[in-house]
């Protein structure tokens, strides 16, 4: 299997599809690491929409979650309202809990329920103090003035609810986030790095890197920093072939080649 490093500078439809350039061509890749620098101060300039409104229209066609729905996974943007206390979102989340299940059949619980409340059952609909809430200890932890990289890190993997001896389990691929502060007391911004056991180039990729960014901009702003970089390290990136035939990829990836932004033809 190949390693691949894939760089880009604040775009991440174009991360994205340097990606699906190399798994489409030579397949199986280990490890792969995506790193997006440079990123812009408004979330509305990460993505071309061209890129992912042509991706998101094949994940339709093939009955596959949309962009976003993967990216809520991981931080459900919908749900922020930065004008409010944090506990607000919690609250939010796990309230809506019913209707996440409705549409997720992982019994498993899903990226974000583990940062918030990673002691809690998926069953759990009301938000509690006492529950086990990461991104609150990273926050708290780092406005108390203890910067060290080891202490702002968010668990995902639970060893007693997740080692299985199943063929198949699908949950969690996602195992661990770390946060990194750039330069004296963050002058130089926050960077968020994803490590995942397994990634599916196309079925979760795109919404696996836009869910980490929505994540950094939101822990940015709540540590009164920018939002500068995001890494993905993934231990093994595959496509899913028996949804993805070749014609179809090779399809996608003339589509989006076709628009010539950024002159992605050439990357």
């Amino acid at each position: 299997m190949r390693y691949k490093y894939v760089p880009s500078s604040g775009n991440l439809s174009i991360a994205w599809f340097k990606a699906f350039k190399h798994i489409n061509k030579y397949g199986r890749t280990s490890p792969l690491i995506i790193r997006i620098k440079d990123i812009p101060k408004d979330i509305s300039n990460l993505e071309d929409s061209s890129v992912r409104d042509i991706f998101d229209d094949f994940l339709n066609r093939k009955g596959q979650s949309s962009i976003n729905t993967v990216a809520n996974t991981i931080f459900p943007w919908s749900l922020w309202n930065p004008k409010k206390e944090r506990k607000v979102l919690y609250k939010r989340h796990f309230r809506i809990t019913p209707s996440i299940k409705s549409c997720n059949p992982n019994k498993f619980g899903h990226y974000f329920r583990r940062m918030i409340g990673f002691n809690t059952s998926y069953n759990d609909t009301k938000y509690s103090d006492d529950f086990i809430n990461q991104i609150e200890h990273v926050i708290d932890t780092y406005r108390s003035g203890t910067h060290r990289h080891s202490a702002l890190q968010i668990g995902i993997f639970d060893p007693d609810r997740d080692h299985s001896k199943s063929r198949q389990k699908g949950f969690p691929c996602l195992h661990q986030i770390a946060i990194n502060s750039h330069g004296p007391n963050g002058k130089d911004g926050l960077g968020i790095t994803g490590f995942y056991a397994k990634q599916l180039i196309l079925k979760k990729a795109y919404g696996n890197y836009l869910g980490l960014c929505r994540l950094g901009y939101f822990l940015a702003r709540e540590l009164n920093m920018d939002f500068v970089q995001m890494n993905c390290v993934i231990s093994e990136a595959d496509i899913n072939k028996s949804i993805f035939k070749k014609n179809d990829r090779d399809k996608l990836y003339k589509r989006i080649n076709s628009l010539d932004i950024y002159n992605l033809h050439t990357i």
